[in-house]
Formats: C-alpha cells, sequence, structure tokens
C-alpha cells in the first residue's frame, strides 16, 4: 500500500480498468489514506463501499473501494445507483479536513497516521537498553571498557539486516518464505566472508570498507520502484546483488577486525552490545523512512573505520569507551 505501488497497478490496466481495495479499516485516517493513495494514482477521488456482513467467515464486512480514471469510475457509479440493492451501499466521501500522509516505499508504514516512533516501541526500546545496561558486568569487568570499533561494527550490521529485510519486502513481498530466503542470503554472505577472509589476509581498513561505502551508498540511491517493475528472474538478481553485497563486505570487515583483537571475547560482547544499539536506532526508520536509515548505516561504519585507523596510529586509548 504504497504510491509507487499504486502507480504500478495504473500502469499495469487498460484505460478502462478499475483496482478494487476490500480492507477492514477501523480508524478514520486509514480509510482516507488508502482513498488518497487511490486518488493520487489515477486523479480521481475513489468510490467507497461499506459491505455489511454478519458472516462467521467474512466477518463485519469492510470496506470496498473502486479506483481508476474520472470515466470508468462514472460508468461504475451509474451502474450502481440503478441497482436497488448495490445503491444503499454507495458512501459519499467528503474531503477530509487533513490530508492524509501518503505512504510510500521509502516510509510504507501503514498502521501509522503520521511518520513518528510509538510510545509501545519506544518503551520497548529503552527497556532494551536498560536490561543490556544491567548485564553490562556480565560482559565486560568492573575496570573494563568495550571495544568502540567492534561495537559500531554490531550497531552498522543490525541496521544493515533490517534495510536489507524491508528492501527485500518491498522488491519481493512480505511473507515468511522470502523472510526465509533474505535471512538464508544473508548467512550465505557471511560464511562466504569468512571463506575469503581464511584463505587471504584482509585488511579490515583498505578494500573491504570501500566496498562496503560504495554498495551502501548505491542502495540508499536506488529506486525501490524501479527494482519492483523488473521481470522475476532480473528482480531477484539484481535485488539480491544489491542487498547482499553490502552484507559480504561488511562481514569481511567484522572477521578481520576481530581477527586482529587481543581480547577477542572483550570484543564480541561490544559487538553483541552494539547490536543491541543498532536495533533501538532501526527505530528511526519509522521517523525518518529506510532511505535516511541506510545512509545512518553509513555514518556508523565510518566512525567504526575511523576507530580502527586511530588504533593504528596508535592514538587513543585503543578505541575503548567507558558504558
Amino acid at each position: 500500500y504504497t504510491r509507487e505501488s499504486f502507480a504500478d497497478v495504473r500502469r499495469l490496466l487498460s484505460p478502462s480498468g478499475a483496482v478494487v481495495l476490500f480492507f477492514w479499516a477501523e480508524t478514520p485516517w486509514i480509510a482516507e489514506r488508502l482513498a488518497g493513495l487511490l486518488r493520487d494514482a489515477f486523479g480521481a477521488a475513489p468510490l467507497s463501499f461499506w459491505i455489511p456482513s454478519s458472516s462467521l467467515c467474512l466477518g463485519h464486512g469492510g470496506m470496498m473501494l473502486f479506483g481508476g480514471r474520472e470515466s470508468t469510475l462514472a460508468d461504475i457509479r451509474r451502474r450502481t445507483l440503478a441497482d436497488p440493492q448495490l445503491a444503499p451501499l454507495l458512501r459519499n466521501r467528503t474531503t477530509p479536513a487533513e490530508a492524509p500522509v501518503l505512504t510510500t516505499d521509502d516510509w510504507p508504514y501503514l498502521y501509522l497516521q503520521h511518520p513518528t516512533i510509538p510510545k509501545y516501541h519506544l518503551l520497548v526500546g529503552v527497556a532494551s537498553l536498560v536490561l543490556g545496561l544491567g548485564l553490562r558486568r556480565r560482559l565486560f569487568r568492573p575496570s573494563e571498557r568495550a571495544d568502540s570499533p567492534m561495537m559500531l561494527l554490531g550497531a552498522g550490521f543490525m541496521l544493515l539486516e533490517v534495510t536489507g529485510v524491508s528492501r527485500a519486502a518491498l522488491f519481493y513481498g512480505t511473507t515468511w518464505t522470502v523472510n526465509g530466503y533474505v535471512v538464508g542470503a544473508i548467512l550465505t554472505m557471511i560464511l562466504a566472508a569468512n571463506l575469503v577472509a581464511s584463505r587471504w589476509r584482509i585488511d579490515p581498513t583498505g578494500w573491504p570498507f570501500a566496498g562496503l561505502a560504495a554498495s551502501l551508498l548505491i542502495l540508499g540511491w536506488l529506486p525501490t520502484s524501479w527494482v519492483a517493475s523488473l521481470d522475476v528472474t532480473p528482480r531477484i538478481v539484481v535485488g539480491g546483488a544489491f542487498l547482499a553485497i553490502p552484507v559480504f563486505f561488511s562481514g569481511l570487515v567484522f572477521v578481520a577486525a576481530w581477527a586482529g583483537r587481543e581480547r577477542r571475547d572483550l570484543a564480541l560482547g561490544s559487538n553483541i552490545f552494539g547490536s543491541l544499539l543498532g536495533g533501538v536506532a532501526s527505530l528511526l526508520s519509522m521517523l525518518l523512512g529506510f532511505r535516511v536509515l541506510t545512509f545512518l548505516t553509513l555514518v556508523v561504519y565510518l566512525a567504526a573505520l575511523l576507530g580502527l585507523r586511530a588504533e593504528r596510529r596508535g592514538t587513543g586509548e585503543e578505541g575503548r569507551i567507558a558504558v
């Protein structure tokens, strides 16, 4: 339910074609958003029907919207009003006092009225941080400091994973099968990164970081609607490549950086704590959208790069910060 998806619907329809949405909208603004998406796509206000039902199979009925060109909708309205059984179901839609915020591929949250982070999500995020800090004594010794580059790598990877899963849902659909393939692809890329790192000596601050930065920039600017408009096979190849390549480079950076740590237990604990921070930071997608989240991922990785290079120059306290 995004502007881009309805634009694709209009592109696939014949000039006299119509699209029908059947939806149970418990809040008026969801109904107005769906109507606004159809109005935006076709340039005409959709026809709205209310379908009552007491059937156990159909539930409580719902709202039915017809979207299409003005001439097509006029013909449907005329036929509806001529039918005594259908005419009472037609509803006259009025212009809402406040224009609804339309969902897009970058901000596809149908059940959020405005770009915001819901209070329940904030509550869970804060509780997760408090729990993580509370378990600090189990992860670190009292006088020990977190390995900041490894912590940033953990945060960046979690942001990258959230971005990848969300983009894949737009490319291929939101199903358990898609999620399974995406998780499988991520694990495959991690395994491939480990294989490469086991055969060749990798500098974590060299070409893997350059490849990661370039792939994140491309992923951030890649038009989702263009990938989604491709045929099935090209869409799988192109979309899969753009989603998998950053994970591969990220895996190389992590493996090479972790292999060079003196305290690998501390590095791994810091990385896990960083993934918690990245998971909480991913809530920003509800407020800012996924494109901003992609560039935030790049910023986090660049901060990790600066930390690794500072260690190499022997500055600072080996890139560690107090937690």
